[in-house]
């Protein structure tokens, strides 16, 4: 699945990862360690909560935290907006291993 690919191929870069089950539990796993979180990975194919709540909800457990959206699909408006505050960036699927690293290096410089 896509998670785990996406684990596989940052675990190779020497990054820590822990893999979510979907918003929810990311949301709990910031909650829990904020510190130990630089930045979130959300696939947006099937999202349980809109961008802007999860964007929103992120953001008041770690105000820094940096969210990097994937989807299959052109952003929103909604989705849009919420990259524009910064912090956060958007990756469009499919993507390759270069473009993830590229992606979140953007992020996290």
């Amino acid at each position: 699945d896509m998670r785990s690919l996406i684990t596989e191929m940052l675990t190779l870069v020497q990054t820590d990862v822990k893999a979510c089950l979907d918003e929810k539990e990311a949301i709990s796993e910031l909650e829990k360690n904020p510190g130990a979180v630089d930045l979130i990975i959300v696939n947006m194919k099937l999202p349980m909560r809109a961008e802007s709540e999860t964007f929103t909800e992120l953001k008041k457990i770690k105000s820094d935290v940096k969210v990097l959206f994937s989807s299959g699909y052109k952003p929103s408006t909604q989705s849009q907006q919420v990259i524009s505050v910064g912090n956060v960036g958007y990756l469009p699927t499919p993507y390759s291993a270069d473009e993830l690293y590229d992606s979140v290096y953007d992020l996290l410089k």
